[in-house]
């Protein structure tokens, strides 16, 4: 419902639009759409935040000089690490349900495994060639 709605008023358009407009250069880019991932990844599944934003993402990085590949492994690890953060991540409730334990009671064990996965998103981020060896080791440029 929530990506109908965002779907409906153009949300996501108006979000690239201000995005691509304000980001002078891809590193300014990439750490606006770390932002929308992880807060998106965080109030909804995976798929509708890739499906809705990443045509309209896309060219805006392919302008800015990002390899295809490297923004896909980067949107991914976002809603990813979304998915498991606190205080809405959709996969932390499921595990809390499985396991029956308050989330409460789960989130402070979680904060430093969160830490870490943040760090390597930003090394991942910074240093392309973490995620480019193997499609360039397989011959793809």
């Amino acid at each position: 419902m929530f990506s109908f709605v965002l779907t409906f008023e153009r949300l996501p358009h108006l979000l690239a639009e201000g995005i691509s407009t304000h980001a002078p250069n891809w590193i300014v880019f990439i750490l606006f759409v770390h932002l929308i991932f992880l807060f998106l990844g965080m109030v909804m599944d995976a798929l509708p935040p890739i499906i809705i934003l990443m045509p309209i993402l896309l060219p805006a990085a392919l302008a800015l000089g990002m390899d295809p590949v490297h923004f896909g492994i980067l949107v991914a690890a976002n809603v990813g690490i979304g998915m498991i953060s606190p205080p809405v991540g959709i996969c932390l409730y499921v595990a809390c349900g499985i396991a029956k334990t308050p989330i409460e009671k789960v989130t402070p064990k979680l904060l430093p495994f969160l830490a870490l996965l943040l760090l390597m998103l930003m090394v991942i981020t910074f240093v392309p060639g973490v995620t480019l060896w193997l499609p360039h080791a397989l011959g793809y440029e």
